[in-house]
């Protein structure tokens, strides 16, 4: 198995979807809550580039539902939930779709989404959601999938976030423990951030840019929930009407 990482969308070369699975890092915050809400037994999660698309299709839609995202770290004014993956409990979300839209990781989503589009990439070239808490199933669902895989990372603000290459770097560390032969090309450095990660999870995470964001916004705790390494056992498949869906170890 050939495995790229590209550290931000707006490096993503012409052709990088042929014939591969794509899985989308935020792991400060976006992938990271998608995959807790999920877990916590959420209908979907669709996805929005801006503020106002996610209200009109969450006011036009007919079942339970909530709105959830973030600006500049912190919940939109009229939405229900901001982007912290400790706020998608079994209570809030069981049940419901997710109408999603944050600054970095649903706009590489939908990044990823045109790309795909652009080039008629078959339904078979999924897309998943990844980040450290589902590295493990994230990988087995590459695995099983049985194709070249390339990780899109989100980035900050349109800069590199090495957090997301600690995610990538997890994702390729669970492929190789899973038995995949895998060949990289890691330019970023994702695996040697990983390799940080595991010694030191919270002082790495931390001192990224993202980290030292949240803990400047008195959010330490969503960095400490979003270093949980597998601890949710959820794959998030992106649909081609971007819509994610959470599927379990026994269903990959």
């Amino acid at each position: 198995m050939h495995a790229i990482v590209i550290p931000l969308p707006s490096l993503l070369p012409p052709d990088s979807f042929s014939g591969r699975t794509v899985v989308v890092l935020d792991v400060l915050r976006a992938t990271t809550t998608i995959a807790c809400a999920l877990a916590a037994g959420a209908a979907e999660v669709r996805v929005f580039v801006d503020l106002g698309s996610a209200r009109r299709a969450s006011r036009d839609f007919a079942g339970p539902r909530l709105l959830a995202g973030e600006r500049e770290c912190h919940k939109p004014e009229g939405f229900d939930l901001g982007n912290s993956p400790l706020e998608m409990t079994r209570q809030s979300v069981a049940g419901r779709t997710v109408f999603m839209s944050t600054t970095n990781g649903t706009r590489a989503i939908q990044v990823a989404f045109d790309h795909k589009t652009l080039l008629k990439a078959q339904p078979a070239s999924a897309c998943l959601a990844g980040a450290l808490v589902n590295a493990a199933v994230t990988a087995q669902a590459v695995r099983a999938m049985d194709r070249d895989v390339l990780l899109l990372c989100a980035g900050s603000d349109g800069e590199i976030a090495e957090e997301d290459l600690v995610g990538a770097g997890a994702i390729l560390s669970a492929l190789e423990k899973a038995g995949a032969h895998v060949q990289c090309s890691d330019d970023a450095g994702a695996v040697e951030w990983c390799e940080r990660f595991v010694k030191d999870p919270w002082r790495v995470l931390k001192q990224t840019r993202g980290g030292q964001k949240l803990l400047g916004a008195g959010m330490a705790a969503d960095v400490v929930a979003c270093a949980r390494l597998d601890s949710v056992e959820v794959a998030c498949h992106i649909d081609d009407r971007l819509r994610i869906r959470g599927v379990t170890p026994e269903q990959v």
